[in-house]
């Protein structure tokens, strides 16, 4: 299903370039597709009995939450004194945030194309988490804390 997400995506992503708006089309517009989206991998616990986890999250499937941590990064980078190792981020937004990547594409098919590849790369730490507390109904979006480093740059197309 992953890999069928990330085809279509692809396949969008080719259609924008054939020009003067033939390969867009209208519903791209009115879901809101065309317009710039984030994506993120926050560490997700450890809390009470839960092991620390990565989770990939993007405003195409939680725009409310993709506007929270952009927020959040501004409100931090305006006070921000020293960075974090992770792309630039500012060391407590990362802290406080439990975000470790961030990256802003210019469409959600963008957004789609960094998050399968990046699941893709996790590779054997992903796992099936329960749909209880903070892992949430997404359960496949994450993958074990310590597994290979991952740039969401790298996966911008």
């Amino acid at each position: 299903m992953e890999r069928e997400k990330l085809r279509n995506a692809l396949g969008a992503k080719d259609a924008l370039k054939v020009g003067r708006q033939r390969g867009i089309l209208p519903s791209w517009r009115a879901q809101g597709f065309l317009e710039e989206h984030v994506v993120w991998i926050r560490q997700m616990g450890p809390r009470r009995n839960r092991i620390p986890v990565l989770r990939i999250q993007s405003s195409r499937h939680d725009a409310d939450a993709g506007l929270r941590v952009l927020s959040w990064l501004e409100t931090y980078t305006a006070a921000a004194t020293a960075l974090g190792e992770a792309g630039g981020l500012p060391a407590e937004f990362m802290e406080e945030t439990g975000v470790r990547a961030l990256i802003r594409v210019p469409t959600a098919f963008d957004g789609e194309i960094v998050k399968y590849s990046t699941l893709h790369a996790a590779g054997d730490y992903r796992i099936r988490g329960r749909k209880i507390g903070v892992m949430g109904s997404r359960h496949s979006l994450m993958w074990l804390d310590g597994g290979p480093e991952v740039c969401l740059g790298d996966y911008a197309r």
